[in-house]
């Protein structure tokens, strides 16, 4: 089986992990299309972002290196 084409869209709006390591995988729905949603994840003011964004065509968007902490995700203050 080969491995899914994933697009590299680079969000500034993620933190460090800090030696933590990952617990859980999250899935959230997004409301829009996946341009929008690349437009809003690589918005610094938006201060959002996740891992992956999904298209309903199947493309595949990351924003967030695996490493790293998405700030949809992150329990806590932003830095």
């Amino acid at each position: 089986m080969d491995k899914p084409t994933i697009v590299w869209k680079g969000s500034p709006n993620f933190s460090s992990s800090k030696g933590y390591r990952t617990l859980a995988i999250v899935n959230h729905i997004m409301s829009g299309t996946l341009t929008g949603t690349d437009a809003w994840f690589t918005n610094p003011e938006s201060k959002v972002s996740s891992h992956f964004g999904v298209g309903e065509n199947g493309a595949i968007h990351q924003y967030v290196e695996l490493e790293n902490v998405a700030w949809a995700n992150f329990f806590g203050q932003y830095p």
